[in-house]
């Protein structure tokens, strides 16, 4: 049984991971399964002056 499920890019990299309550049992104020985790692209910023 799986808990976690990605989806990957053409790079081989995660877009997103979801996930599932592992047990019929877990407790379901563990809101995790709403969660939607998405990968951002970051650029560091180019040093400029002021």
């Amino acid at each position: 049984m799986r808990f976690m499920k990605s989806t990957y890019g053409n790079s081989g990299k995660a877009n997103n991971i979801k996930m599932k309550p592992f047990s019929e049992r877990t407790d379901f104020s563990y809101d995790f399964q709403d969660l939607d985790i998405k990968r951002i692209e970051f650029s560091a910023p180019q040093n400029q002056e002021i």
